[in-house]
């Protein structure tokens, strides 16, 4: 181990070292915002290998974003070396993208199946809706915005699958809630019959143990730890209700339940909302169903798919399951609290493995008090059973910040302590006030302001900025952070009057969106065809095909492998492409051999130009377009032009996605900005760009130097709330 991980040690105060020290078994850390969270998982991974038998390979870290991971990676290889570069880490959705890509075999029946972009899913959504009955409750049809519960429907249908939810298990779940719904009626008739009072207090006390049976009785047909029925939540949210209402001696928060839970049914009783929802719950519940049966018939995932189809091929299949198991034998886990249902799912299954007999090596770090991710479906109750889910597991309260001053800290308890589902509230060993610990840090000046109107608080930041920026102060050090992306896309004109450069934080991780993957991975077969490894450019022949811009269907494609099929007559995939009956098969196949021959001799804005089927100005609107056909991509000279262009910047697209349109258009512009930085003055060609993207993922360009992912020079930084999370400014505005 290096000099640098012994005197990093020397240096963590004494929780600190309980958690770098407790290896073995299931451990809960609880860290404070500043307390050192980072710097222990990298640290105890080094542990791990210092005093144990395992393999670099055989630990398993789990973030939530790829800056987190970078970060842990460039701690590992300055503590440990080499081997930092060796331990697997991964965000949850790129963990579950190499289990797929590792094991195809076991998903999707082999196939190569494509991220659906939000057009894709409402189309998808579109004909479903289509066919259902006139009499179906969510058949509604408005003349100006079609569907009206499209929308809806498809924000459901992300929710259930962040929480592990399939559809046959929602159907489960509604039917019984459907049974249940009459009896906690009946419970919630007597508290709220009557204009409360005082004596509703009691009633609700005793109406709470009739209630609390029945949640019970309903953990038969539900035990799993990780979900909760509808008696426990109306049990244990009147529970909350109930004892405030005690604590202050008035009916209030009985009056904030009823208004939040309740309403009047046909003959004026008080009955809970979820009454009136179970028909068009059930219509949805088939809607969800029939969606999730399109995506696979038409070779599509979305984003939740991953986390949810990796969770279920693990648990319907013992052998792959056992592999994986075998494989990490050491899972770290950071930001816990923001982990959503089936995320937990997946972590319960990689480490359940008998050997562990319930007390795995799984270390989670999280706070209760720092959940962000809850939008997106982020379970809370996640951290609140860790205890329940594993047996004899140790834990760390880590309450030393090294970060912020006390009057920061103090400031952020008053308000975090409101709130009703927190560790300190149910556990109360947990002490969790934090302590300023850093002599080094200045003090802050912390300022509140009010505003008439949104326009007048962006005009006073933008102004405010100016003057520091002209006083002399780093513009990479002076951050604004939002709730919303609304309120940063609506300051940046105020920002841009006051001649201020901005670092927006949707253009970070480029290399990660759809589009931008599939041009990299084009570039990487040209690359391997221009080198004549045609072994190696016929794997990425499969994932290219399934590109949803070629508009290839899924049959071709199969009909394409099984010709490719090595035996007495070996073939590879473009020589059956060029033998196809199928006149786009044979265009797809022309147009990249030409390619291959031209990325030998041209610059890479040519080969661009070309992967793309346009020009890369980028302009809202590009004046030496191409008009083609997007369905043939054969231009009035009969050229083969690539429907890339047609595709994600399709009229259709800036109308019905226009958020992602615009995305897609950012993201593009940095692509190509961050490959003219790269060897700057040289002219580029293909080569260059296969090994640009490799540097990056082996983290050997630094990330404050000539990557798209770091602060931009000389620009003010525009984060969410969740985007900022970790990071430090010297100078921070919290919009309103």
């Amino acid at each position: 181990m290096s000099m640098d991980f012994n005197e990093r040690y020397k240096e963590l105060n004494k929780q600190q070292k309980i958690a770098v020290d407790t290896i073995d078994g299931p451990l809960l850390v609880v860290a404070g915002p500043g307390s050192g969270k980072t710097e222990i998982l990298s640290l105890r991974v080094g542990k791990i290998l210092q005093e144990s038998q395992i393999l670099a390979s055989n630990i398993l870290c789990l973030t939530f974003t790829e800056a987190a991971s970078v970060n842990m990676r460039n701690r590992l290889a300055k503590l440990i070396g080499q081997e930092g570069y060796r331990v697997a880490i991964h965000t949850f959705h790129n963990f579950c993208t190499e289990i797929i890509q590792k094991y195809p075999e076991y998903f999707y029946s082999g196939a190569y199946f494509s991220p659906a972009d939000s057009l894709t899913q409402i189309q998808i959504l579109e004909g479903i809706f289509s066919k259902l009955p006139h009499k179906n409750p969510m058949s509604s049809v408005h003349s100006e915005q079609g569907f009206v519960y499209l929308k809806d429907s498809l924000y459901l249908i992300g929710n259930l699958k962040k929480a592990g939810i399939e559809p046959e298990k929602f159907k489960a779940i509604i039917n019984h809630n459907q049974k249940l719904i009459p009896e906690i009626n009946k419970s919630i008739q007597k508290i709220f019959a009557n204009r409360l009072c005082k004596d509703a207090i009691a009633k609700s006390n005793t109406e709470l143990e009739k209630i609390k049976k029945l949640s019970e009785e309903s953990k038969k047909d539900f035990p799993s730890i990780l979900f909760k029925n509808l008696s426990e939540i109306v049990y244990d949210t009147l529970k909350i209700a109930t004892n405030k209402a005690l604590e202050e001696n008035k009916t209030t928060p009985l009056s904030e339940w009823k208004e939040k839970f309740l309403k009047k049914d046909e003959d004026n009783n008080s009955v809970l909302k979820d009454t009136a929802y179970t028909e068009k719950l059930l219509a949805f519940a088939e809607i969800y169903a029939d969606y999730r049966k399109a995506m696979h018939e038409q070779g599509y995932y979305d984003f939740d798919d991953m986390i949810l189809d990796c969770k279920n091929t693990l648990e319907n299949n013992p052998s792959l399951r056992y592999e994986i198991q075998e494989q990490y034998q050491y899972v770290l886990v950071d930001e816990f609290q923001d982990t959503n249902g089936a995320q937990m799912e997946l972590l319960r299954l990689i480490t359940d493995a008998e050997v562990h007999e319930g007390k795995p090596n799984i270390m989670v770090v999280g706070d209760d008090d720092q959940a962000v991710y809850k939008f997106q479906g982020a379970e809370l109750s996640n951290i609140l059973n860790f205890k329940k889910i594993y047996k004899d597991v140790k834990q760390v309260t880590m309450t030393q910040n090294y970060r912020s001053t006390q009057d920061i800290l103090d400031i952020a308890r008053e308000m975090i302590i409101k709130g009703e589902e927190r560790l300190e509230n149910m556990y109360p060993e947990i002490e969790k006030t934090l302590t300023a610990s850093n002599p080094n840090i200045k003090k802050g000046n912390i300022k509140h302001k009010e505003f008439a109107t949104s326009a007048h608080e962006y005009h006073f930041i933008a102004k405010e900025i100016r003057k520091k920026i002209d006083d002399g102060e780093n513009p990479e050090e002076i951050a604004i952070i939002g709730r919303k992306h609304y309120q940063l896309e609506e300051i940046v004109p105020y920002l841009k009057t006051a001649k201020i450069d901005v670092r927006y934080e949707r253009e970070q991780n480029v290399f990660k969106e759809p589009h931008i993957a599939q041009i990299i991975t084009i570039a990487k077969f040209l690359t391997s065809l221009s080198n004549k490894y045609k072994d190696e450019a016929d794997e990425y022949l499969p994932e290219i095909l399934s590109f949803p811009f070629w508009k290839l269907n899924r049959e071709e494609v199969w009909k394409i492998s099984l010709g490719a099929r090595r035996g007495d007559h070996e073939k590879n995939w473009l020589e059956v492409m060029l033998e196809s009956e199928n006149l786009k098969t044979k265009n797809v196949a022309n147009f990249l051999i030409e390619l291959g021959i031209r990325s030998q001799s041209e610059p890479l804005e040519k080969i661009l130009d070309a992967i793309v089927g346009s020009h890369l100005v980028l302009a809202e609107e590009d004046p030496d377009a191409e008009e083609c056909n997007s369905d043939t991509s054969i231009c009035k000279d009969r050229e083969f032009i690539s429907p890339f262009k047609n595709f994600y910047f399709s009229k259709e697209k800036f109308e019905h996605a226009k958020a992602e349109y615009l995305s897609f258009l950012s993201s593009l512009r940095v692509f190509v900005n961050a490959l003219r930085e790269y060897k700057s003055g040289e002219i580029l060609t293909i080569k260059d760009l296969v090994e640009f993207v490799e540097l990056h993922e082996k983290n050997e360009i630094p990330l404050n130097d000539q990557s798209p992912f770091s602060r931009l020079k000389g620009a003010v930084n525009l984060l969410t709330a969740h985007g900022a999370k970790g990071l430090e400014f010297e100078t921070v505005f919290v919009l309103s």
